[in-house]
């Protein structure tokens, strides 16, 4: 069959109405083969959105916006939802816009779900409820509002900084600032002064202490053999004088047994004066007196021969001598002790909070090879002179204790290392009127401390502060 021209004319327009009905119904979003279901959507306001405007879920284009009505008041846009999509029941809808100036389109996103709603989804001709879109007339009030707040704090403040008083205050207190750091300078540059001499006169007398603590050194160091005689010359005369009293037992018995006769004796002459009546008073008198000491006398000497006699006491005598041996030999180990510990000057700088006097505080503390250390010193040199001599022992890890004498008085204290360069301290002095006295010390180098110090702790009134720096040689 030949075709003719016409019929050839005919099959290529048919084939361009193919073309263009496929063009329209991709360029339309027309789909007959997808199947969709749709829900309605109420607003109050939809900010300029069309029919046909893209519908997203979680910015992915599911469907689209098929109709918009306007029933009582309110908008209703119905729209298309591919079926395949599940919309559960807490998705939101929003009137959203494609960048700063595109198309409006109709959002939807997950919210929180109530409990044992997670498994509901929208079915066909339902109907949601949407979220108000945000309008530009709705942000222009509300910056209007903020403005018009702002503005009235402004005339507030104008009010307040205009005031005269106000000016001439701050202006005062500019000043009086500008004093206070004047003054604040001067007195850490008079305080470094006077630092500096402190620590020259505290390296005169370091190289002073050096040179005596060298020539006691050797003393020690001369006199070790004849300390340790003497300590063993007093062991053995400690010996010595308990077997004395061993082997003379016997004849002091008799000596109190003798003296004993002589008071009963006595005591007969005494009874016959008085039969003779007041001519011999006086001599009644002297005898009296020498009756009374007499008594004495026995009850010293029965005090005496129960001792001796008694073997309990007698063993208890000999263990007070083996007692002072054993002190013997504790001396002579703190002597050697002390030879093998190490020594410290401390000098203590320091300045009262209230009365702004100032004190100066020295101290040597001697350790030795042991757990224990010694520490003796001068408080308030030159103001009062309180002298400190105390025993120091440490307790293992952070603790140590104290005990002597503290400012001139009887008093314990104890050390507490809280960490590496921190020290906190605390003094119960005089046991009669109890003083508390708490010390806090940071050390800034090995040899240089700041301390602050609370007297009186517990008594309000009579509660003093001061804080100073301390230097250790």
């Amino acid at each position: 069959m030949q075709l003719t021209s016409a019929m050839k004319v005919g099959i290529v327009v048919f084939i361009g109405l193919c073309f263009l009905a496929a063009a329209v119904f991709i360029i339309g979003d027309i789909q007959f083969l997808n199947k969709r279901y749709y829900i309605t959507v109420k607003f109050t306001h939809v900010d300029g959105l069309l029919e046909g405007a893209k519908v997203t879920f979680a910015g992915v284009k599911v469907g689209k916006v098929e109709r918009i009505d306007i029933k009582s008041g309110f908008v209703f846009v119905r729209i298309s939802v591919a079926e395949k999509i599940k919309l559960p029941k807490c998705t939101r809808f929003t009137i959203d816009t494609a960048g700063l100036m595109g198309e409006k389109y109709l959002g939807m996103d997950m919210a929180e779900c109530e409990t044992g709603k997670e498994d509901e989804y929208f079915k066909d001709g339902e109907e949601a409820k949407g979220i108000e879109p945000l309008r530009l007339s709705q942000l222009f009030g509300e910056g209007e509002k903020i403005m018009q707040k702002v503005s009235k704090s402004m005339e507030s403040i104008n009010k307040v900084l205009g005031d005269e008083k106000v000016i001439d205050s701050s202006r005062n207190m500019i000043v009086n600032a500008y004093e206070i750091t004047l003054s604040a300078k001067n007195f850490m540059a008079s305080l470094e002064d006077r630092i500096d001499g402190i620590q020259d006169n505290i390296e005169e007398l370091l190289k002073d202490f050096g040179d005596v603590g060298e020539a006691l050194a050797a003393v020690i160091e001369d006199n070790k053999t004849n300390i340790t005689e003497l300590i063993q010359n007093y062991r053995d005369a400690g010996f010595e004088f308990n077997e004395l009293i061993s082997e003379n037992k016997k004849n002091v018995s008799e000596l109190v047994n003798n003296m004993n006769k002589t008071t009963f004796n006595l005591n007969k002459l005494i009874s016959r004066i008085e039969d003779e009546g007041k001519t011999a008073e006086k001599i009644k008198e002297m005898l009296e007196n020498f009756r009374k000491t007499s008594k004495n006398v026995e009850e010293a000497t029965s005090s005496v021969k129960g001792i001796l006699t008694d073997e309990t006491l007698e063993s208890e005598l000999k263990g007070s001598l083996k007692s002072v041996a054993s002190v013997a030999k504790k001396a002579d180990r703190i002597l050697s002790g002390l030879k093998g510990g190490a020594m410290k000057l401390l000098y203590t700088f320091r300045m009262d909070k209230n009365d702004k006097k100032t004190h100066n505080d020295m101290a040597i503390k001697l350790g030795t090879s042991g757990d224990k250390s010694f520490l003796v010193g001068v408080r308030n040199i030159g103001n009062g002179n309180q002298l400190d001599a105390q025993i120091c022992q440490d307790g293992g890890g952070k603790l140590v204790k104290r005990m002597g004498i503290i400012k001139s008085k009887v008093g314990i204290g104890v050390d507490y290392k809280w960490k590496k360069n921190v020290l906190y301290s605390v003094d119960l002095i005089d046991t009669h009127d109890t003083q508390v006295e708490t010390t806090s010390v940071y050390k800034i180098k090995n040899n240089i401390s700041l301390q602050s110090k609370v007297e009186n702790a517990l008594k309000k009134k009579e509660r003093n502060y001061n804080v100073g720096i301390q230097y250790a040689f």
